[in-house]
């Protein structure tokens, strides 16, 4: 036995020399294809739970509307939406809203206007005005599914920018943060999403620069952005833009940036909203609004800026058939500040209801437009209807008003 076991060495050596080689080239292999492997593992890993995975967020909408003696706030609707932007469905999805100095309306409709199953928690700040909204959604949300969560009120002074800030998780995916804020100006609200996930917000990035290279805006151009300090924390702002193509711009919104830049790195800190409506080629858009800060850096460390942003849906004509049969315009006068605009629109087409966007426009002496309002009218096939407006504004504006005139838009 001992003596066969013996005779059997030099085969078993053999052997143990193949498999060290076998496993010296297997060992060389991995060391070469190692990184590859490790790479292939993470883009799985970063495909399965991040490129595939669900990706929520809150989206938000805002419309405002104000009495016209309230000047100094405005009655906002702000409207919300959970959306899935991934590419797999989303379940047992939670999220937490922080409204850190302000809240909704008492009176808000915060019940879920859509098919979502819904249970929610509303915890108050001691001590502040602030509310945290806890939402448990119980009901599958696919990919691409959007669904109102939202609606409702807010008092919002104009000058100013509130923000909510929230937090959204569902199975399988880590809680993200987002960010929502409304920046409020004297007659719109702008909102800006700050979305959870450096994917997320990759994606979006993405889709705005294509959308900045792959559009045709007509130009709008800065002529004219002046501060004067009234106090350390009120200044009033002059801005003037015209509008250099042959185009009529339906509306573009105008945003005033102030940034802090005291110790040489901009700190942006308040943003105000502004809109226009229905410029026509040439003219000039005047804009004079007094902003007051609260504990504003000192203003020799403000930076203002004015940044244009043209909407895609950027001109307007009127539809065929639709026209202004008449109007009148009754100025404001000392007796008598009241803005009066009545008139009659008509649409001529037969078997073609239209819808129709009226303008009217305010110039000062120079022939700068300083104000507009606007109304929609839906017109059925042949019909003819009145309208009447009653723009309302401060005396900084009122007594600047000149002229007058009456645009209709499709």
């Amino acid at each position: 036995m001992i003596s066969e076991i013996v005779s059997q060495l030099p085969n078993l050596v053999s052997l143990l020399t193949e498999l060290i080689k076998e496993l010296s080239m297997v060992s060389n292999w991995l060391r070469h294809w190692a990184p590859l492997l490790g790479a292939a593992a993470g883009l799985v890993v970063l495909y399965r739970f991040f490129l595939v995975g669900p990706n929520l967020a809150l989206e938000s909408e805002a419309e405002a509307a104000s009495r016209p003696q309230a000047f100094d706030v405005m009655r906002v609707t702000p409207t919300m939406y959970l959306e899935n932007h991934g590419r797999a469905k989303a379940e047992d999805i939670y999220i937490n809203i922080q409204l850190n100095d302000w809240e909704f309306h008492r009176q808000s409709d915060d019940r879920p206007a859509s098919v979502l199953t819904i249970n929610e928690n509303e915890t108050g700040y001691i001590g502040s005005p602030g509310r945290i909204y806890e939402v448990f959604v119980d009901t599958v949300l696919h990919r691409g599914a959007r669904f109102r969560i939202f609606f409702g009120g807010a008092r919002m002074e104009r000058g100013r920018t509130y923000e909510l800030e929230y937090t959204v998780a569902c199975r399988g995916h880590a809680e993200q943060s987002g960010k929502i804020l409304y920046h409020v100006g004297h007659q719109d609200v702008e909102v800006e999403h700050t979305y959870p996930g450096r994917w997320l917000r990759l994606k979006k990035w993405i889709a705005n620069q294509w959308n900045r290279l792959t559009s045709d805006d007509p130009e709008l151009h800065l002529a004219e952005l002046n501060e004067d300090w009234l106090d350390e924390n009120t200044v009033r702002i002059t801005g003037k833009i015209k509008n250099i193509t042959d185009q009529r711009i339906r509306y573009s919104n105008v945003r005033l940036e102030f940034f802090e830049d005291s110790i040489k790195t901009e700190n942006f800190f308040q943003a105000v909203p502004l809109r226009m409506t229905a410029l026509d080629p040439c003219e000039v858009w005047k804009t004079e609004a007094t902003i007051e800060f609260s504990n504003a850096p000192s203003p020799d460390d403000i930076v203002l800026r004015g940044v244009v942003e043209p909407n895609t849906n950027k001109t307007a004509t009127p539809w065929n058939g639709v026209q202004l049969v008449d109007h009148e315009i009754d100025l404001p006068t000392d007796n008598d500040p009241t803005i009066r605009v009545h008139g009659r629109i008509e649409n001529t087409n037969a078997g073609t209801d239209r819808p129709v966007h009226l303008v009217v426009k305010f110039y000062n002496v120079d022939g700068e437009v300083i104000a507009d309002e606007d109304t929609r009218k839906k017109l059925e096939a042949g019909e003819a209807k009145d309208f009447s407006m009653y723009p309302a504004y401060d005396s900084t504006i009122r007594d600047q008003i000149d002229t007058g005139k009456v645009v209709l838009m499709g």
